[in-house]
C-alpha cells in the first residue's frame, strides 16, 4: 500500500542525488618500513570524515511519526525469568504479563523533533518499525529488545527472535544498531558526545586504534537509547525529544539516566500522514542505513 508506483514517482524526485561513496577498505601506503600506528589511525580519520561529508544530504521534508509506550513487566503473571547466556534478568516472554501505557504522538522531521498533535489513536496510520525494549539494570548496562510489540505477540518461540542484547554492524563507516548483528560491541569507538548517554560503556569498541564513528540503525531502537537517557518522567522525556535530537547531532543533558530496573517500552514508528511530500519505505531505510549521513555524528 506503500508501493504504488504513482506515489512512488511522486517521492523519487525529492529525494537526494546519489553521491560517490569512497571505500575505506584499502590500505596507505606508507615508507619502505611500513605505515606506523600513528599514520594508520590518522588515515582512518581521515577516511571516515571523507566518507561521512560525501553521504547525501537528508531530502527535506523527509519525517517519520512515533509513539513510546512505557511498560511495566507483571511478575503475578510470570514470575522473573533468568538469562541463561548472560546471567541476568529477561522480562516476560508471553503477551499478557506486562502493564502498557500509551505514550503521545512525536514527529522526526529533517533531523528534530516536535509533539505530533496533528496525529491521535484515531489517526489511521501505517506501520514502518516497532521494536520493545528493556533496560537490565542494576545487573548490567545491556539493554534487551525485540524487533516487535512484545504486548501482542509472545517473545518465546517466536519466529521473529526472542529477547536479544543489542547488536552491532558495521554499514559504510558507521555503527548500525540492531537485534540481529553480526557484532556485540560497536565496530567503531563511541563518541564522547553520546557514549555513554545514549549507547552504554558495555557495547563499547575494544579496538581504540580505530577512530569514532556516527550512529545509524533501526528507528526504533535508536529512539530506544533518547528515551532511556533521561528519567521515565514524562515532562523530562518530552524536553529531551524536543531540545536534545538535532539534524545528525546528540546534545548531551544533565538528567538521570533512565536505564533503571525493569524499565521497558515499546516505540512504534509509523509512515507520516502529513508529510508534504509522499516518502517511500526506500526513504526511511536509507536513513537508518546511514545514505544520508548519521543519526548521530561521533
Amino acid at each position: 500500500m506503500f508501493r504504488s508506483s504513482q506515489r512512488g514517482e511522486k517521492s523519487s524526485k525529492f529525494s537526494s542525488s546519489g553521491s560517490t561513496r569512497r571505500s575505506t577498505k584499502g590500505s596507505s601506503q606508507g615508507s619502505a618500513g611500513g605505515p606506523s600506528q600513528a599514520d594508520d589511525k590518522a588515515v582512518a580519520q581521515s577516511s571516515v570524515g571523507q566518507v561521512e561529508q560525501e553521504q547525501s544530504s537528508i531530502p527535506s521534508g523527509l519525517s517519520f511519526v512515533f509513539r513510546i509506550d512505557p511498560l511495566e513487566p507483571d511478575f503475578s503473571v510470570q514470575v522473573r525469568l533468568g538469562y541463561p547466556r548472560l546471567g541476568f534478568w529477561q522480562p516476560p516472554t508471553v503477551s499478557r504479563a506486562y502493564t502498557r501505557t500509551t505514550g503521545e504522538f512525536y514527529r522526526w522531521k529533517d533531523g528534530r523533533i516536535a509533539p505530533a498533535t496533528d496525529i491521535n489513536l484515531t489517526t489511521p496510520l501505517y506501520s514502518f518499525r516497532t521494536a520493545t525494549v528493556f533496560s537490565q539494570e542494576t545487573d548490567t548496562s545491556h539493554l534487551l529488545a525485540v524487533e516487535y510489540d512484545a504486548t501482542t505477540e509472545d517473545v518465546a518461540g517466536n519466529l521473529k527472535g526472542e529477547w536479544q542484547p543489542l547488536n552491532f554492524q558495521q554499514k559504510r563507516d558507521y555503527s548500525y544498531i540492531n537485534c540481529h548483528g553480526d557484532m556485540t560491541l560497536l565496530p567503531f569507538p563511541g563518541s564522547a558526545t553520546w557514549m555513554p548517554q545514549l549507547v552504554p560503556y558495555c557495547y563499547n569498541c575494544r579496538d581504540t586504534d580505530r577512530a569514532a564513528a556516527g550512529l545509524v540503525g533501526k528507528l526504533p531502537l535508536l529512539i530506544s537509547l533518547v528515551a532511556f537517557s533521561c528519567s521515565p518522567d514524562p515532562r523530562y522525556m518530552d524536553h529531551v525529544l524536543k531540545n536534545h535530537v538535532l539534524p545528525r547531532e546528540w546534545r548531551p543533558h544533565n538528567y538521570p539516566s533512565g536505564r533503571v530496573p525493569d524499565r521497558g517500552m515499546i516505540v512504534s514508528t509509523f509512515y507520516d500522514p502529513a508529510s508534504e511530500f509522499y516518502f517511500t519505505e526506500q526513504h526511511l531505510l536509507s536513513l537508518e542505513d546511514g545514505e544520508y549521513g548519521p543519526m548521530f555524528a561521533p
